[in-house]
């Protein structure tokens, strides 16, 4: 019985720790340059969300997101453009908005940030 409630210990902080360290990651900045024009940039980032899933939304970016959801617990994931003095263009894309549970991002949606990114790196 010892052996059940130790495994169920271990087991329960093993989920809080996964938890802490996705939310981790969820928190992260994603950016980039890339050779494309700042209209092209800004098509593809439109063309990586979902019509349907996401709905615009007012925020940091010059792109904002919000994943719906039933509880209304989705992430905003923001997108700034900009283009950079040799031409080129850069790309920051970001969770800025989330619920959270128990200090964790309890919030769907949020790896499209790094998705836009790689996106854009293989156009």
């Amino acid at each position: 019985m010892d052996a059940i409630f130790l495994v169920l210990i271990i087991a329960i902080t093993g989920l809080f720790v996964l938890g802490y360290w996705q939310s981790s990651l969820a928190k992260k900045e994603h950016e980039t340059v890339v050779g494309l024009s700042r209209a092209r940039a800004t098509e593809i980032v439109e063309s990586s969300f979902g019509g349907l899933l996401w709905a615009d939304v007012h925020g940091l970016g010059d792109i904002n997101k919000k994943r719906r959801s039933f509880n209304d617990s989705g992430a905003t994931i923001s997108v700034k453009i900009s283009t950079t003095d040799d031409g080129k263009t850069h790309v920051v894309a970001w969770m800025s908005e989330w619920k959270a549970r128990y200090g964790m991002v309890a919030s769907s949606g949020w790896p499209l940030a790094k998705r836009v990114i790689k996106k854009l790196e293989e156009a």
